[in-house]
Order: structure tokens, then C-alpha cells, then sequence
């Protein structure tokens, strides 16, 4: 009798493990993650040789859509835009940071802009990070926002890395 229940404990362990959303592979580590205001999960993970970079977001239960960028795809599949100024007296500091792919005509764009200061500008001492997904044929835009105490990791440091192309522009509007 207790070789069929431990038996039916592991089965039923492993069929929930296998149901689980899989946001971090065994040969991965994550470089960016966060959940959003609504409760789903994004996560930028890499392999340990960092020969690719895996966008992942869904709820916790499944991946609903999942992106590679390789180092061996050219064109580059994913870009990178990064804007950093320190912080002066007579001006407000910047570090705006994205990534961003394109899925046909859909644009994914994952952000994570700082701005600090000690003026009165409206953007000073002000955090937004998130994700806007936007239609380019329609120019609809929907902004997905991050829950700021749920971020783990950084995307301000991929100024070299060989699995984007940088670019300007990334950004299209206001988060």
C-alpha cells in the first residue's frame, strides 16, 4: 500500500511540474524579470555559454509567448537602445534602457527608464519600466506596466553584446 501512494504522490509531483510554465530553462540564468501590475511575468533569461537571450511573458502557470535572439542570427532579431546622463545641477539625470523585437506587423518594446534630479521637473526622481506591445500597421499601442517592487536584474548593460543590434529610436511615446 505505501509503494502505490508514494508512487501516486510522484506521479502526481511530476504531472504538475510538467503543467508549470518553464520561465527559466535548466541551462539559464536570468538576466531581467518583473511582474506586472496585472500579475503576469516577464523574464529575459540567458544560457551559460550566452550564445542566445529568451524573451518569456505569461501568467505563472503558462508562456505565451516566447523570443529568441541568437548570436548567430543576421540580421539581429532583437534590438537595444540604451541613453544614460549623470545628473548635473542645473539639469536632471537619465538612464533609459530598452528591447526591443518585432513578431510580424507587432512591435514588443521592454523598458526600464530612471530619471533623477533635484529640480521640479515632472520626470525627476521618477521610475517607468513595463512593456509596450504596438500594432505598426495600425499604430495601436497597449502599455503593459511592471509592478516597480517586483524587479529583479537589468537591462542597461547589453552596450557590446552581440545578439542585438543597437538602435535608436526604439521608443514610440509615452509609457
Amino acid at each position: 500500500m505505501f509503494k502505490v501512494i508514494l508512487t501516486l504522490l510522484v506521479l502526481f509531483v511530476c504531472s504538475a511540474y510538467s503543467y508549470a510554465a518553464k520561465y527559466l530553462l535548466p541551462n539559464e540564468e536570468r538576466v531581467y524579470s518583473f511582474t506586472t501590475t496585472n500579475g503576469k511575468k516577464l523574464i529575459l533569461a540567458e544560457d551559460a555559454g550566452r550564445t542566445y537571450l529568451a524573451y518569456r511573458f505569461g501568467t505563472k502557470d503558462k508562456v505565451e509567448l516566447e523570443y529568441y535572439a541568437r548570436v548567430t542570427d543576421s540580421p539581429k532579431k532583437m534590438f537595444y537602445y540604451t541613453f544614460f546622463r549623470s545628473v548635473r545641477e542645473d539639469i536632471y539625470g537619465v538612464e533609459e534602457s530598452y528591447i526591443a523585437f518585432f513578431v510580424g506587423n507587432i512591435k514588443y518594446v521592454v523598458y526600464d527608464n530612471k530619471y533623477e534630479g533635484t529640480g521640479d521637473e515632472k520626470e525627476a526622481n521618477n521610475r517607468s519600466l513595463g512593456i509596450t506591445v504596438t500594432d505598426t500597421l495600425t499604430k495601436k499601442k497597449t502599455t503593459i506596466k511592471a509592478n516597480l517592487n517586483t524587479i529583479k536584474g537589468s537591462i542597461g548593460s547589453f552596450w557590446d553584446d552581440p545578439r542585438f543590434s543597437y538602435k535608436d529610436g526604439l521608443w514610440d511615446g509615452d509609457e
